[in-house]
């Protein structure tokens, strides 16, 4: 019983730990996205195309895009996949270095490289 316990408390952190690499991977592509031409805080995360302001179901990292086949809900214009490698990426690095499989170096030099292809 104690073990089926703590590998629930395993799973429940793994999905948070993802979620929330995932988030800050959303709020690194919305900087690379955005600056330095840009405010990163106003206007509020809007659609490039129609400038449609997101409701929240929208601004989920990659379930938003998932349930939304990459296209905005307003105009169906297509959202760079981009996005969702960046915020899938950057979950996957998390729980990595959570886990002891990177060391703070390393996370720090496949995340720069990673965004540094988004900024080209």
């Amino acid at each position: 019983m104690f073990f089926l316990t703590l590998f629930r408390i395993i799973r429940y952190v793994n999905y948070h730990l993802f979620f929330l690499g995932a988030s800050l991977g959303s709020f690194i592509g919305l900087i690379c996205d955005r600056f330095p031409e840009k405010s990163i805080i106003f206007p509020s995360s809007h659609c490039s195309h129609c400038k449609h302001q997101l409701r929240f179901f929208e601004m989920i990292p990659i379930l938003s895009q998932l349930f939304l086949r990459s296209r905005c809900r307003s105009c169906q214009t297509s959202i760079p996949l981009r996005y969702l490698f960046m915020e899938l990426f950057c979950g996957v690095i998390c729980l990595l270095y959570f886990y002891d499989f990177l060391s703070l170096e390393v996370t720090y030099f496949f995340t720069s490289a990673f965004v540094y292809q988004f900024l080209i």
